[in-house]
Parts: C-alpha cells; structure tokens; sequence
C-alpha cells in the first residue's frame, strides 16, 4: 500500500519537472529571439546613412565643430564604430583620426556616461592663437570613462 502513493508522487514530480523544463526551453528560446531581433533592429537602424547624417548633424550643433564620419557600424556588445573622422571648425580642419570606436552601455546612457572610446591614428592641427583667444566653454555634461589614444600626432 505504500508503495502506490510513493510512485503516484514520483510520476507527479517527474512530469512537474518536465513541464518545468518545457517552460524554461521555452523562455530562454523567447530571449534569444528578442534579443537576436534587438540585435538586427538596432544594426539596420545605425548603418542606414539616414542615422549618419542625424548624428553628424547633432554632434555638430551639440559641439559648434563640424564632425563628419565616413562609415558608421554597429557591434556586439554595443560598439559603435567609424571610419574617417574628421572635426572641422570654420571651414578649417582640426583633427583628422582613421577611425574611432565607442563601447556604449545602455544603463550608462542613463547617466550620461561612454563607456570606452578608441580613437585610432588621430593628427591634432593646433593653432596656438585660436586656442588662446577662444573664450572657455562650459563642459558636456557627456562623460567619458575611458578614452584610448593609438599611434597619435600633433602637426
């Protein structure tokens, strides 16, 4: 007689278990759709030239300096990446890099907050005159955690 209910309760436990595991296969497969989906939505969105413009037309009226980029990409894990920078002030150029690299993260956003930028082999064009005389500006409020600099030059 004991025998029945303990098997009764191991078969019980044994299809609770797996439902349980139907459930969870079926969770992580619902993640790995949204976020391959996520994934897919945001590369489309930045390597269409339509945000290339939109974000050189705003950093250059958040700065005062035109910034253009030759091409934009996106990456894991939230890497934005562009080739053939260029800032210019006046018609007259400022710095010139081959590319530059951003490491973003979405909760650092929040707080205004880039996490890594690599800027490789940028030439910096100084003008000890305008530097002088350029009255100080008032700091971004965007923060930058990590700035690398590769194979730099001053002219």
């Amino acid at each position: 007689m004991r025998t029945r209910p303990l098997v009764a309760r191991v078969i019980t436990s044994v299809y609770v278990l797996a439902a349980l595991k139907r459930y969870l296969v079926t969770l992580i497969l619902v993640c790995a759709t949204l976020i391959i989906l996520a994934y897919g939505t945001l590369s489309v969105f930045f390597n269409s030239s339509r945000f290339q413009l939109w974000l050189e037309r705003e950093l250059s009226i958040r700065t005062g300096y035109e910034i253009t980029f030759c091409d934009i990409k996106f990456g894991l894990p939230f890497k934005i990446t562009g080739a053939a920078l260029t800032i210019a002030k006046s018609g007259h150029v400022i710095t010139t890099a081959v590319s530059m690299a951003m490491s973003v993260n979405p909760l650092d956003l929040l707080y205004k907050t880039i996490q890594r930028v690599t800027i490789e082999r940028p030439v910096i064009h100084l003008e000890l005159g305008e530097i002088l005389k350029a009255p100080a500006q008032a700091s971004s409020p965007l923060r930058i955690r990590h700035l690398e600099i590769r194979n730099g030059a001053v002219a």
